[in-house]
């Protein structure tokens, strides 16, 4: 059985810091950001030591670091709901048991808004439920024909009541007059794909020119879906995996921004 590449809440979470940016300018990290915020806070508050940590210069003291600790507190916040929103839409599978004696199940995409997650603990907790030793896959890195991935897409399907409500009504099927069978030809999945593109953005980065050759352009994330549908038994003409990845590209840069 293939070993798979498990990410305890911690490691998810480091990664997801390395893909935030500030949201006024994309080209600045929040890492950066909150590294740069540090280093000023503990560069004021050693120069505050070295005048004596007089109680006459506290409240300088105090209003000159009080942005630089709010702001690492608010950009440490922005990367905690980026993480929750990057799991609650399937960019990382989270994976946990209900008690010791349970086995480990899919975490639902759909539960995520309702759970509170635990790092350091590695617990997610919400709604009266509560799983522990939480740890994480990326969809992307999975190989096709893992058993795990069935798991996933039977957890995340939506109960009976809710699927059959979200259907569109059904057109009556015109008997094929020939009395000939049709095979069905087999379409991609172009939403389980950008799930899929997420992951390795996460796992990789965004591919663009400050990343590493192989992924760092337009055309690198074309021949990488092109590989995927192969991988797969699919296939989609060159010009029809150009336009979703342009549509990948443009909803995943929009979606990190904000």
């Amino acid at each position: 059985m293939t070993r798979l590449p498990w990410k305890t809440p911690q490691e998810v979470r480091n990664r997801v810091l390395e893909l935030a940016v500030s949201r006024t300018d994309p080209e600045v990290s929040v890492k950066e950001i909150i590294e740069n915020a540090e280093r000023n806070l503990a560069n004021e508050t050693q120069v505050f030591a070295l005048c004596g940590a007089k109680d006459a210069d506290r409240t300088q003291f105090e209003e000159i670091v009080k942005p630089l600790r709010r702001l690492i507190s608010d950009s440490n916040l922005a990367v905690d709901r980026l993480m929750m929103e990057m799991i609650g839409s399937g960019s990382w599978i989270g994976f946990g048991r209900r008690h010791m004696d349970a086995g480990e199940e899919v975490i639902p995409n759909r539960y995520w808004p309702f759970l509170v997650l635990n790092i350091k603990e590695a617990r997610a907790i919400g709604e009266g439920i509560e799983f522990r030793g939480v740890r994480f896959l990326t969809y992307g890195e999975i190989p096709h024909d893992h058993s795990v991935r069935d798991r996933i897409r039977a957890a995340n399907k939506l109960p009976d009541r809710d699927r059959e409500a979200s259907k569109p009504a059904q057109k009556p099927v015109s008997p094929i007059k020939n009395g000939g069978r049709r095979g069905r030809k087999k379409v991609a999945d172009w939403d389980a794909y950008y799930l899929a593109f997420k992951t390795k953005i996460a796992a990789d980065g965004f591919p663009d020119e400050l990343n590493d050759v192989g992924w760092n352009k337009q055309a690198d994330v074309e021949r990488w879906v092109t590989d995927l549908l192969e991988r797969e038994g699919y296939s989609a003409a060159n010009s029809t995996v150009r336009g979703h990845v342009v549509a990948f590209l443009e909803r995943a840069r929009s979606e990190i921004q904000n």
